[in-house]
């Protein structure tokens, strides 16, 4: 009957909240220490040298059949096993003995300010959500091949499933310097990408209209927990790789600009040094240049090299001839082709979303639109 009773009691002890079965079990343990302390004193005094006796200091209630409470006295290793405490679960509570408090066992934040809830992380995090959202409604594009892969079926890797791009242009680290830049301050990173603590981080520089004298810099987050906000928030915002925005075009383009810049750094260098030896050669030679030298007037009264300057004038700015102004006429067509690929993505935009808006019709009223992936980069001109 007392296996019984006392099984039942464990069950019921078991259903009982984790702080209700801590505070059971903590006090009887308190109690049980304090009755050791008494009797080995007690022992101690009368037979300091062989102690005796059993040494049941610890206490179990076992329920009777009139619903009273029994306590058996126990031993600590019967104490443990009753209550399938380890050892580690009683240095735990060893440990918390001593604490003077009622209760369940306390752990050691407990009463303490949460630093998330007053940190700069916080003040800011709605800040940088709003920023990254802005981006992406401003900038962000859909994955260029999506919807030529869900017309024809194909299906869509999960990674690409409501993905919006930024342009390749940008980076994170360029958008958290712009997000700084506009909360107040000017950063810059180390030679390892280091931008330091935020404490230390340089204000910008006063500008009578976007930045007044007198204005107080807003919180920012540091780094790396700008990079956690976006991957917690915005997980599907990616920037495009430069490798999937260039085409063939822009490739001849900037190589040909490559090639021009090249040529005139080449040029302005030997210019420099033609004008440096001839510097050094009027120095060290007088002028014997006469007025019999210098130009005469022809027979309309005018010189012949005023004559030759009013004759060009009119060719001076005429951009139609490649061969005279090869750059200009490159920059052109560049800016052309800039302007067509813009217009050619609107264009696909547009017919996207006819494409879609009929998308629950009949086959027949239906209209489709399949994209391919077609982007553009030309960063000379940006």
């Amino acid at each position: 009957m007392k296996s019984n009773a006392f099984f039942s009691f464990k069950v019921k002890f078991a259903y009982q909240p984790k702080g209700i079965r801590q505070t059971i079990l903590l006090e009887r343990i308190k109690s049980g220490r304090e009755r050791q302390a008494t009797r080995n004193a007690y022992v101690n005094k009368i037979r300091p040298k062989n102690g005796g006796g059993a040494k049941l200091f610890f206490r179990v209630p076992l329920p009777t059949e009139s619903n009273n409470i029994c306590e058996l006295p126990v031993c600590l290793h019967a104490f443990r096993a009753l209550f399938c405490i380890t050892r580690k679960i009683s240095q735990y509570f060893r440990k918390h003995e001593a604490s003077t408090l009622f209760g369940p066992i306390q752990h050691g934040n407990c009463n303490t300010r949460n630093r998330y809830n007053g940190s700069k992380v916080k003040q800011s995090e709605n800040d940088v959500i709003v920023f990254l959202q802005s981006n992406s409604d401003t900038y962000g594009e859909a994955y260029a091949t999506r919807f030529i892969r869900e017309l024809c079926g194909s299906g869509l890797r999960k990674e690409e499933e409501d993905l919006v791009e930024l342009p390749s242009n940008f980076s994170k680290r360029k958008l958290y310097r712009d997000f700084c830049f506009q909360r107040g301050y000017k950063i810059k990173g180390t030679a390892k990408g280091s931008y330091g603590n935020t404490s230390v981080y340089e204000l910008r520089p006063v500008d009578p209209y976007l930045w007044p004298e007198g204005t107080m810099p807003l919180p920012v987050c540091s780094y790396s927990n700008f990079l956690l906000i976006w991957k917690e928030k915005f997980p599907n915002l990616k920037i495009r790789n430069r490798c999937e925005d260039t085409c063939g075009d822009c490739v001849r383009f900037r190589n040909t600009f490559a090639k021009f810049n090249a040529k005139n750094a080449a040029r302005k260098l030997r210019l420099a040094q033609q004008a440096l030896s001839l510097s050094d050669n009027d120095d060290d030679q007088p002028s014997d240049i006469s007025d019999s030298d210098k130009d005469e007037p022809n027979d309309n009264g005018s010189n012949s090299s005023s004559s030759s300057t009013d004759s060009s004038a009119d060719d001076a700015f005429s951009l139609g001839d490649e061969d005279d102004f090869p750059e200009e006429v490159l920059m052109e067509k560049a800016y052309s082709h800039t302007v067509q690929a813009q217009a050619q993505r609107e264009l696909a935009k547009l017919r996207t979303a006819e494409a879609q808006a009929t998308a629950n019709l009949e086959h027949e009223k239906r209209t489709y639109c399949l994209i391919g992936k077609c982007t553009f980069l030309l960063s000379h001109l940006s």
